[in-house]
């Protein structure tokens, strides 16, 4: 009896295990994805994406190697700062990340209408912050940059939205001074992100939890 009580419970923990992968290989593919559209409708992107975007111009590289590359940098100054938020996560972001990003840069439609973008840009900042509900879910780690955000919010005793702010405000003057685009879609990153994350919590959250957890 014992022996099919462990073999019951070895067997639950290994099907939790697999969900929350598959969880978060969902959560990486939806962050690159969003990031490769904020790129592509040209209003302005998150403050890292618009930095990648212009290094990936000077250097004339895809924007996908240029994140791969900074991720690499910050996943080197999240590990120095709190290894313990890195996890299968940090890495399929890292290693996925380029790809999807690349792809949807080159096929993503090309609109005309400045409603149609804009309302793209919305629609791309609440699948950017789905992607990130659904990290949380999958409990398996960070991404490089959310590794070291938070990092260094909880060695130092600093509350997180000042140490996003803070990197986003320096991100963004590296970007001006490169000349890359500021525009709405920035605007919203930064507005929308937090709320729209409060949001897909209360909606998809709960769910993704019973069916990661759960038996069926």
């Amino acid at each position: 009896m014992k022996n099919l009580l462990k073999i019951k419970k070895y067997r639950k923990t290994k099907r939790v295990l697999y969900r929350r992968y598959i969880v978060c290989m969902i959560g990486v593919l939806i962050l690159s994805v969003a990031m490769g559209m904020l790129v592509k409708l040209n209003l302005g992107a998150e403050a890292n994406a618009t930095v990648y975007t212009c290094l990936s111009r000077m250097f004339n590289l895809s924007v996908g190697s240029i994140s791969l590359f900074a991720n690499c940098v910050f996943l080197i100054m999240a590990f120095y700062v709190d290894k313990t938020k890195i996890g299968l996560s940090t890495f399929l972001f890292l290693i996925l990340n380029k790809w999807p990003v690349d792809w949807v840069i080159n096929y993503f439609p090309e609109f005309e209408s400045i409603w149609i973008r804009c309302f793209m840009v919305i629609l791309a900042v609440g699948v950017t912050a789905l992607g990130s509900d659904l990290l949380i879910c999958a409990n398996t780690g960070l991404t490089a940059l959310d590794a070291f955000n938070v990092g260094v919010s909880e060695r130092y005793n600093i509350p997180y939205s000042h140490v996003r702010w803070s990197l986003d405000g320096l991100l963004l003057i590296i970007a001006m001074l490169l000349h890359g685009k500021i525009g709405i879609g920035t605007l919203l990153c930064f507005v929308m992100i937090g709320k729209c994350l409060e949001f897909w919590r209360k909606l998809v959250e709960p769910k993704v939890k019973y069916w990661i957890y759960e038996d069926h």
